[in-house]
């Protein structure tokens, strides 16, 4: 007779404290692996950096325009934007595979603060 997986007393502990529902514990452990603090602020970060940024006066552009669809615009850009943030993310991951995590922090700061002094140069150039 074949050995029934399922059964109560053959699922690890936290499986068979749920009874066995394997559907909940997938979900239970993508919560768990979830850091919510993490959450909030990647997403107030990157929503606060993209207000008022180019790409945001883009779609506001092609959304403006009467002949444009606003779902295909919103689509496309929400698209575009998924795209960029997974490339960021995988570039992130090759990064951390050859620099220190202190190390790549103080890239980026170098890189967010040569940006803002950038920015602020072409503002009081023009």
């Amino acid at each position: 007779m074949r050995e029934d997986r399922t059964s109560p007393e053959n699922l690890p502990t936290r499986e068979r404290a749920l009874g066995g529902n394997l559907f909940r514990v997938a979900r239970v452990r993508f919560v768990d692996a979830m850091d919510t603090k993490l959450f909030a602020t990647v997403f107030a970060t990157v929503f606060l950096a993209e207000l008022g940024d180019k790409t945001q006066v883009a779609t506001l552009l092609f959304a403006a325009d009467e002949r444009h669809s606003r779902l295909t615009v919103f689509a496309a850009s929400a698209a575009a934007l998924l795209t960029s943030s997974a490339l960021g993310v995988l570039a992130g991951t090759l990064a951390r595979a050859w620099l220190q995590p202190r190390l790549l922090t103080g890239v980026a700061g170098v890189l967010f603060l040569a940006l803002g002094a950038w920015s602020l140069w072409r503002s009081f150039r023009a």
